[in-house]
């Protein structure tokens, strides 16, 4: 009974409400942030791998070695295996400017790669892979 007596249902409606708006927000702002560097994570690694190859005559199957090594220094991270090592490579490689991939990750890859008409269709499985690791879904 004295639980009733402490707080005013009409007030306590209102303060709920407006936590839970104000929790949301930051839950998305937290989430985007974290994309965003996951983003520019997934994105160095990628160019890495590119230039390692190129420069120093790394072959294919680099990926695999990297993909187990850094699953034995990261087991509890998921989003190394040696195909999403693979997108992170055609990531960078199709974007080779970090800003403009950051900036137009959202919006322009997300329609460049799920167009069926798009002639560039085949990246879609490295954009859906990208796109799942860092938590934005794309059907």
């Amino acid at each position: 009974m004295t639980d009733q007596i402490l707080f005013n249902p009409e007030n306590y409606d209102d303060f709920l409400r407006d936590l839970k708006q104000r929790i949301r927000q930051a839950q998305s702002k937290a989430a985007l942030a974290v994309n965003q560097e996951l983003i520019t994570l997934y994105w160095q690694i990628g160019k890495e791998i590119t230039i390692r190859i190129k420069r120093e005559g790394w072959g294919a199957k680099v990926t695999s070695r990297l993909a187990k090594d850094l699953k034995k220094a990261f087991p509890e991270m998921s989003g190394l295996s040696e195909r999403n090592l693979q997108y992170m490579k055609a990531f960078a490689e199709a974007y080779p400017d970090l800003e403009f991939a950051q900036r137009k990750f959202h919006v322009d890859i997300i329609k460049l790669f799920s167009t069926k008409s798009n002639p560039q269709r085949k990246g879609s499985g490295m954009l859906k892979n990208l796109s799942s690791m860092v938590g934005v879904g794309i059907s």
